[in-house]
């Protein structure tokens, strides 16, 4: 997929990473930023879901988790988020 090669080339995480298990915190924001960048791509929570093999209200909590991440100006949240926006 176009889009996980072009985060895995941005955040130098690779493929295997991003859409492994780990709870490695900045592993886990970069994994949940892509949701919510695949989601306002027009991604269902269902097909990032299958693409992730999560449940989907594990996107719908991660991306949520994001957003009020970057309504308070999370410092670290913000910084990987202008630079995976492409």
């Amino acid at each position: 997929m176009e889009t996980i090669k072009k985060i895995t080339e941005l955040t130098g995480f690779n493929e295997k990473d991003l859409l492994g298990k780990s709870r490695k915190s900045t592993l886990t924001i970069i994994r949940q930023l892509h949701w919510k960048k695949m989601n306002k791509s027009g991604y269902t929570l269902t097909e990032i879901a299958k693409i992730y093999d999560r449940d989907p209200s594990t996107i719908f909590y991660g991306i949520n988790h994001i957003n009020d991440l970057l309504s308070i100006g999370d410092k670290e949240v913000s910084k990987i988020w202008e630079n995976i926006r492409f």
